[in-house]
């Protein structure tokens, strides 16, 4: 059976990430800057481990995000992976949570910072 992305599921992933990273972790893409999340990376031996906060949330519930690397932003992958058949569907507020997250993460804030202030909805 196919996830189904809720809001409290990846608020509570979200939290995770946070905790497992630290609340002052500031996410650097593998070229060593901020523009561009990258929800995979990958390492010269082929493996691929999750990225950016929207990618560790997605691989910590079970998601394969192999195929990911740099599709977009966090309201384009759902779509993406839905239609690609990896979930079952997803909540709108989850999507807006991981955009807001995402957007956040990407414009330099730490992921403490991010998770309080997308879950707050400043």
């Amino acid at each position: 059976m196919k996830i189904n992305l809720t809001y409290n599921l990846v608020l509570r992933a979200a939290e995770a990430a946070v905790e497992y990273r630290g609340a002052g972790y500031v996410y650097t893409n593998p070229i060593g800057n901020r523009d561009k999340c990258y929800y995979v990376h990958p390492f010269e031996d082929g493996v691929k481990v999750p990225g950016c906060i929207v990618g560790w949330i997605l691989d910590s519930l079970g998601i394969d995000i192999s195929g990911l690397d740099a599709v977009g932003t966090a309201d384009i992958v759902l779509p993406h992976l839905m239609q690609s058949g990896v979930i079952g569907g997803y909540e709108k507020e989850a999507a807006h949570f991981l955009h807001a997250l995402q957007r956040k993460q990407d414009g330099g804030l730490s992921w403490g910072e991010a998770f309080h202030g997308s879950k707050l909805g400043w």
